[in-house]
Protein backbone atom coordinates (compact mmCIF):
# COMPACT_ATOMS: atom_id res chain seq x y z
CA UNK A 1 0.00 0.00 0.00
CA UNK A 2 2.78 2.60 1.08
CA UNK A 3 4.98 2.85 -2.16
CA UNK A 4 1.91 4.03 -4.86
CA UNK A 5 -0.19 7.49 -4.50
CA UNK A 6 -3.40 8.99 -6.20
CA UNK A 7 -3.42 12.47 -7.55
CA UNK A 8 -6.52 14.89 -6.92
CA UNK A 9 -6.92 18.62 -8.67
CA UNK A 10 -9.18 20.74 -10.41
CA UNK A 11 -8.52 21.73 -13.79
CA UNK A 12 -7.68 25.19 -13.83
CA UNK A 13 -6.51 26.03 -17.48
CA UNK A 14 -3.52 23.77 -19.65
CA UNK A 15 -0.57 26.08 -18.06
CA UNK A 16 -1.56 25.05 -14.42
CA UNK A 17 -2.74 21.62 -14.77
CA UNK A 18 1.00 21.40 -16.85
CA UNK A 19 2.49 23.07 -13.88
CA UNK A 20 0.39 20.95 -11.09
CA UNK A 21 1.40 17.22 -13.12
CA UNK A 22 5.12 18.42 -12.62
CA UNK A 23 4.72 19.04 -9.06
CA UNK A 24 3.03 15.59 -8.10
CA UNK A 25 5.75 13.54 -10.81
CA UNK A 26 8.56 15.19 -9.04
CA UNK A 27 7.15 14.64 -5.35
CA UNK A 28 6.19 10.86 -6.06
CA UNK A 29 9.59 10.39 -7.78
CA UNK A 30 11.63 11.96 -4.92
CA UNK A 31 9.71 9.81 -2.05
CA UNK A 32 9.73 6.51 -3.84
CA UNK A 33 6.10 6.54 -4.64
CA UNK A 34 4.46 4.85 -8.28
CA UNK A 35 1.44 7.66 -9.30
CA UNK A 36 -1.40 5.00 -9.43
CA UNK A 37 -3.79 6.57 -10.70
CA UNK A 38 -4.85 10.19 -11.36
CA UNK A 39 -8.22 11.91 -10.96
CA UNK A 40 -9.09 15.68 -12.16
CA UNK A 41 -12.00 16.94 -11.82
CA UNK A 42 -13.41 19.50 -14.62
CA UNK A 43 -13.50 23.57 -13.39
CA UNK A 44 -17.29 23.39 -12.57
CA UNK A 45 -16.86 21.13 -10.00
CA UNK A 46 -14.36 23.60 -7.82
CA UNK A 47 -18.13 25.31 -6.20
CA UNK A 48 -19.38 21.57 -5.69
CA UNK A 49 -19.08 20.14 -2.54
CA UNK A 50 -17.41 16.91 -2.01
CA UNK A 51 -20.25 14.46 -2.09
CA UNK A 52 -20.79 15.57 -5.79
CA UNK A 53 -16.87 14.78 -6.90
CA UNK A 54 -16.89 10.97 -8.42
CA UNK A 55 -13.16 11.21 -9.16
CA UNK A 56 -12.62 12.57 -5.75
CA UNK A 57 -14.41 9.25 -4.55
CA UNK A 58 -12.48 7.28 -6.45
CA UNK A 59 -9.28 8.09 -5.34
CA UNK A 60 -10.05 7.65 -1.81
CA UNK A 61 -11.60 4.07 -3.04
CA UNK A 62 -8.16 3.31 -3.98
CA UNK A 63 -6.91 4.37 -0.48
CA UNK A 64 -9.59 2.49 1.21
CA UNK A 65 -9.00 -0.54 -0.67
CA UNK A 66 -5.41 -0.14 0.18
CA UNK A 67 -4.27 -0.35 -3.63
CA UNK A 68 -2.86 3.42 -2.72
CA UNK A 69 -1.21 4.58 0.46
CA UNK A 70 -0.83 8.36 -0.57
CA UNK A 71 -3.58 11.38 -0.82
CA UNK A 72 -1.63 13.94 -2.92
CA UNK A 73 -3.86 17.12 -3.64
CA UNK A 74 -2.46 20.04 -5.97
CA UNK A 75 -3.64 22.29 -3.13
CA UNK A 76 -5.53 23.18 0.07
CA UNK A 77 -8.15 25.02 -1.66
CA UNK A 78 -9.16 22.00 -3.81
CA UNK A 79 -11.71 20.90 -1.26
CA UNK A 80 -13.23 24.28 -1.23
CA UNK A 81 -13.54 24.43 2.82
CA UNK A 82 -11.39 23.69 5.80
CA UNK A 83 -14.04 20.62 7.33
CA UNK A 84 -14.31 18.88 3.89
CA UNK A 85 -10.35 18.68 3.92
CA UNK A 86 -10.44 17.58 7.58
CA UNK A 87 -12.76 14.52 6.77
CA UNK A 88 -10.73 13.67 3.92
CA UNK A 89 -7.44 13.64 6.18
CA UNK A 90 -9.30 11.79 8.86
CA UNK A 91 -10.41 8.85 6.32
CA UNK A 92 -7.60 8.70 5.04
CA UNK A 93 -5.67 8.83 7.96
CA UNK A 94 -7.68 6.11 9.60
CA UNK A 95 -6.76 3.35 7.41
CA UNK A 96 -2.79 4.70 7.76
CA UNK A 97 -2.56 6.40 4.62
CA UNK A 98 -0.53 9.63 4.04
CA UNK A 99 -2.19 13.15 2.72
CA UNK A 100 0.20 15.48 0.78
CA UNK A 101 -0.94 19.16 -0.36
CA UNK A 102 1.39 20.15 -3.46
CA UNK A 103 4.60 18.32 -2.37
CA UNK A 104 3.62 18.84 1.83
CA UNK A 105 3.04 16.15 3.84
CA UNK A 106 -0.37 17.17 6.16
CA UNK A 107 0.65 16.00 9.86
CA UNK A 108 -2.32 15.17 12.36
CA UNK A 109 -2.64 17.78 15.23
CA UNK A 110 -5.03 17.76 17.96
CA UNK A 111 -4.80 20.93 18.61
CA UNK A 112 -7.21 21.70 14.83
CA UNK A 113 -10.40 21.28 15.88
CA UNK A 114 -11.66 20.65 12.50
CA UNK A 115 -9.25 17.40 12.79
CA UNK A 116 -10.30 16.22 16.08
CA UNK A 117 -14.02 16.09 15.45
CA UNK A 118 -13.27 15.14 11.66
CA UNK A 119 -11.48 11.98 13.39
CA UNK A 120 -14.07 11.52 15.59
CA UNK A 121 -17.31 10.98 13.33
CA UNK A 122 -14.80 8.99 11.35
CA UNK A 123 -14.17 6.57 14.10
CA UNK A 124 -17.98 6.93 14.94
CA UNK A 125 -19.09 5.66 11.63
CA UNK A 126 -16.36 2.93 12.02
CA UNK A 127 -18.28 1.56 14.62
CA UNK A 128 -21.65 2.34 13.60
CA UNK A 129 -21.06 0.56 10.39
CA UNK A 130 -17.49 -1.15 9.67
CA UNK A 131 -16.06 -1.93 6.65
CA UNK A 132 -15.73 -5.31 6.39
CA UNK A 133 -12.89 -6.37 3.30
CA UNK A 134 -12.57 -9.80 2.89
CA UNK A 135 -16.11 -11.79 2.58
CA UNK A 136 -17.63 -13.60 5.30
CA UNK A 137 -18.87 -17.27 6.04
CA UNK A 138 -21.91 -15.88 5.55
CA UNK A 139 -21.51 -14.77 2.04
CA UNK A 140 -21.85 -11.62 2.96
CA UNK A 141 -19.76 -8.97 0.14
CA UNK A 142 -16.38 -7.19 0.80
CA UNK A 143 -17.42 -3.65 1.18
CA UNK A 144 -14.01 -1.29 0.71
CA UNK A 145 -15.30 1.53 -0.42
Amino acid sequence: MGSKMVAYGIRCGDVREADQKRVVKAWAKSHSKDLLLWRWEGSTMASQRVEERTRLHQAMFCIRAGFAGSLFFTGRDVLRDPWSFAMVCAEVWSVGGTVIVNGDVVERDEADSFQRIAGAWVALGAQVDPRQANPTDDDTPADIG
